[in-house]
């Protein structure tokens, strides 16, 4: 008896000290529970910011029992193959309220280590057990519309136009769902003649709103559709649908071009303003001494120039090089248009635009997106260039949170934040002020950036297009990446937030001190201090020298007049990674050879301005490293071809695959822009003024690759050792490509 009473106050000890120290966890953790995803946003417009001031994707849970529930070690996912892909930290959830977790890929407190899918995916929240998890509540969603939330309603799913992150969902705001978008029977292209297009909605109580003139289609501005459409002319047709009780389509546009319309394109299109504001300061053009003086309207320009409409020695030719290259159909209202226009040298997000964006590829895919546009650029800004350049934002208040498109077929990278549309500037036929269209040449900075490519492995991708403005022909344009932080990630790995982006203008994201801590180091050992192995060490760990050496000889090589303090960009991943440099804005190459030394070897570094001392790196430490100098040899001897390896290591022939689609295509933008420019008495014979890209210019080409060669002999410090006058790079061969003067002009 006495062994019995003992072992029963001995287990009795056991259960108080059990309960005594898991009471907590028994009284907030019962057996049941009710713990719902609530709401959660995976293109958050705005609704909720972090600690940050990003707008990260959140997800908002409620406790619907009434005790309290401790959330450590439950999980949530974005996978149902990894249920414990994010484990909760000891938080404790009180009967009846929200907690909001940001889904925002920063794994810490309160944010998860993954991101939500706009275009549809899975959530789970998951309870542990000690056998597994169990699935407590998940969520399998259809794709997201920016600045929306999706949620419960009732016993079922809704999306909200009203996020409410921590609070009850807004059910005055509920849509059971996204009406699809309208179908259209005839796609976005080219045409000849007439024809009809049927417009075709998901279920028949869908409603279909159209446009014809490029506005945004709503039930307000839009034609209710009830019968084909006859499309007889160019026609910009955008559609949307309206379902009850559903959220209304977002619009889709297709652009119908007609060859036609596009060679007699007119200089006052009906609808399209005959001023872009006025000029902003006076202007002088001096092959004809006009002046564009401050305060008078910019007159608008959009005239195709008829000189050789007729000719039948060019019809041909002008309606081939229409579909060359592949097209960039931009539609937008009209008074965005004009507001863009008038104001070209506003800048930020409140000029920005909403447009639609489609890809008319005549040889390939095609798409069509909802997109931002702003116009682009510095001394394209001017009023009286008629031909700006823009840029076109991919975010998730517009649509699709990104372009997603194989837009350069030999990049591993297919999705894009953002893209630059050049238009050429004071390279182009519209932005020569002074009506010299020989200065004309769209191939200089793609060849520069496409050749960097090819001797580093990395730079700016780009490809030509024709582009048009609300069914206006508007230029032969240069579409192309930007080097940005979104950019270092997608060719580099890591989170965007990682990476400093730079540019000659400043800071664009991120942490800038490692930049800056280079351009001081670079001022500090200006005069002989990289001669020092220490130094040179140091330097090793802030910048890639080998890449730099690459960057810096192929502005050399090309005579860039233009560069070092300005037009660049660096890229560097914190904390501790090393600053690349990329080609950017080459126009003023290959011009006038001997005449302008690129190397500005006895310059010193600029004293003030950190953007303008980062960018003049080139000038000192390829002359006073020996390491340094000796890697600059070796890669101005790895990217030369002498006659006998031609066709195999002629790294520097990049711009030989341009020629056959882009010549024709040149005719357009000559068309388009040169002839209304030039003077009254300047010759405007068509085999001159529209057809002089097809002429070589062998002589200053072999020139500018002469004085190549000598200004890396002589200022690049590749001399032996013990011999200043003995070189150590022996031209025996000879760097080619810029020598190919015909793809420049």
């Amino acid at each position: 008896m006495v062994i019995r009473r003992y072992y029963k106050y001995l287990l009795a000890i056991v259960i108080l000290v059990f309960l005594v120290i898991n009471f907590r966890r028994l009284l907030v953790e019962p057996a049941q529970h009710t713990l719902i995803i609530n709401e959660f946003a995976a293109s958050n417009g705005g609704s909720l910011t972090d600690e940050d001031g990003d707008k990260s994707d959140w997800i908002e849970l409620y406790n619907c029992n009434p005790f309290p529930v401790n959330l450590a070690n439950w999980s949530l996912t974005d996978d149902p193959d990894q249920p414990d892909k994010w484990i909760f930290p000891d938080i404790v959830l009180p009967a009846g309220e929200y907690l909001v977790i940001f889904a925002s890929g920063k794994d810490r407190v309160n944010h998860t280590n993954f991101k939500l899918n706009a275009q549809g995916g899975y959530l789970g929240l998951f309870q542990p057990t000690s056998r597994r998890y169990l699935d407590l509540s998940t969520i399998v969603y259809p794709p997201q519309s920016a600045g929306i939330s999706y949620g419960r309603l009732n016993e079922h799913s809704a999306y909200f136009d009203i996020p409410t992150p921590g609070r009850a969902n807004n059910e005055a705001s509920a849509w059971l769902g996204l009406t699809p978008p309208v179908e259209f029977g005839v796609s976005r292209g080219f045409f000849e003649q007439p024809f009809t297009v049927t417009l075709v909605a998901a279920t028949p109580d869908t409603v279909i709103y159209y446009t014809a003139n490029g506005s945004e289609p709503t039930p307000r501005t839009g034609q209710r559709y009830a019968n084909p459409i006859s499309i007889t002319r160019t026609t910009l047709l955008r559609a949307m649908a309206v379902q009850p009780k559903r959220k209304p389509s977002a619009s889709v546009t297709h652009s119908y071009i007609f060859i036609a319309d596009v060679l007699k394109q007119p200089q006052t299109p009906p609808g399209f303003p005959a001023t872009w504001g006025t000029h902003a300061q006076d202007m002088v053009v001096k092959a004809n001494d006009t002046l564009y003086a401050a305060g008078t309207p910019a007159i608008a320009d959009y005239e195709m120039d008829p000189d050789i409409v007729d000719d039948p020695e060019y019809h041909d030719l002008l309606v081939e090089g229409l579909q060359t290259i592949p097209s960039l159909s931009i539609v937008t209202d009209l008074d965005a248009f004009t507001d863009l226009y008038s104001n070209p040298r506003e800048r930020g997000v409140e000029w920005e635009r909403p447009v639609s964006a489609e890809w008319i590829d005549p040889d390939g895919d095609d798409f069509q997106i909802n997109a931002g546009l702003r116009i682009q650029g510095g001394t394209g800004r001017f009023e009286y260039v008629p031909k700006h350049s823009f840029r076109l934002f991919f975010r998730g208040e517009y649509g699709a949170p990104q372009l997603d498109f194989p837009l350069f077929p030999d990049s591993p990278v297919t999705q894009f934040n953002t893209l630059i549309l050049r238009g050429g500037a004071n390279r182009s036929y519209a932005g020569n002020k002074d009506a010299r269209p020989r200065k004309t040449a769209y191939t200089r900075d793609e060849w520069l950036r496409r050749s960097q490519i090819e001797m580093s492995g990395s730079g700016s991708r780009g490809t030509f297009v024709h582009l048009y403005l609300n069914g206006l022909y508007w230029g032969l344009y240069n579409v192309v990446e930007r080097p940005d932080a979104a950019f270092a990630a997608s060719y580099f790995g890591g989170d965007k937030k990682n990476w400093h982006a730079h540019n000659h203008d400043g800071p664009i994201s991120g942490d800038s001190t490692r930049v800056y801590a280079l351009g001081e180091f670079m001022l500090e050992n200006e005069h002989g201090g990289f001669g020092d192995p220490q130094n040179y060490a140091l330097l090793q760990e802030y910048l890639d020298v080998e890449a730099f050496a690459d960057y810096v000889i192929l502005n050399w090589y090309a005579g860039n007049q233009d560069w070092d303090t300005s037009n660049w960009y660096a890229l560097v991943k914190n904390p501790a990674g090393k600053v690349r440099f990329f080609v950017w804005d080459a126009e003023h190459t290959w011009t006038k050879g001997a005449l302008h030394s690129p190397l500005a070897a006895d310059k010193p570094a600029p004293r003030s301005g950190h953007h303008r001392r980062i960018g003049a790196l080139g000038r000192c430490p390829l002359r006073k490293a020996g390491e340094l100098r000796t890697m600059a040899k070796r890669a101005a001897q790895r990217h030369r071809a002498d006659d006998r390896q031609r066709g195999q290591n002629d790294r520097l022939a990049a711009g030989r695959w341009l020629l056959p689609a882009f010549r024709p295509a040149c005719l357009f933008p000559a068309r388009r822009h040169c002839l209304a420019r030039l003077p009254a008495d300047n010759d405007r014979s068509p085999g001159r003024n529209l057809l002089h890209y097809q002429r070589l210019r062998p002589p200053r080409s072999l020139h500018r690759r002469d004085c190549a060669q000598r200004h890396l002999i002589q200022h690049a410090a590749c001399h032996h050792p013990n011999n200043p006058h003995q070189s150590a790079y022996p031209f025996e061969g000879r760097m080619v490509g810029a020598g190919r003067s015909d793809f420049l002009y």
